[in-house]
């Protein structure tokens, strides 16, 4: 429930064009595909349940 509660509470109140941006922020970083702020070795590696065709917004 959490996964899907962040998107919301953080860019529910922005546009389609926010929401886009958020979502990929979001992908990547639960990927670890964000240099910038990599999950740390302690913490196992989230396996993304959102189909890649959606969005978190989608659910």
């Amino acid at each position: 429930a959490l996964l899907f509660g962040i998107p919301w509470t953080i860019a529910g109140c922005t546009d389609n064009d926010g929401r886009r941006k958020f979502h990929e922020f979001y992908f990547n970083l639960l990927d670890n595909k964000n240099l910038d702020f990599p999950i740390p070795e302690e913490i196992k590696k989230l396996e993304v349940m959102f189909p890649p065709e959606n969005t978190v917004y989608d659910y």
